[in-house]
């Protein structure tokens, strides 16, 4: 899931990282190989052109499903 934020972070130019086009696509392709469909879709919209608004809106909306998946499993941890 790390590739998958950081390729989206470099690809978009997000602080504090400065765009980085080819290892942001390199960091991708590798989260969507671990299966993370995310990182193919954003690829995929990736190669529409898409803008950089579009993008990091998908950015966020992947970040509220990852808050809610960590929050479910810490619930699900005994205490």
């Amino acid at each position: 899931m790390g590739q998958y934020f950081l390729g989206a972070m470099l690809m978009c130019g997000e602080a504090p990282f400065q765009e980085d086009k080819v290892q942001g696509k390199w960091l991708l392709e590798a989260a969507k190989k671990a299966g993370i469909e995310d990182a193919g879709r954003l690829l995929e919209s990736l190669y529409k052109e898409m803008t950089t608004e579009e993008a990091v809106a998908m950015l966020k909306k992947s970040s509220r499903k990852l808050f809610w998946l960590d929050l479910w499993e810490s619930i699900k941890k005994p205490f």
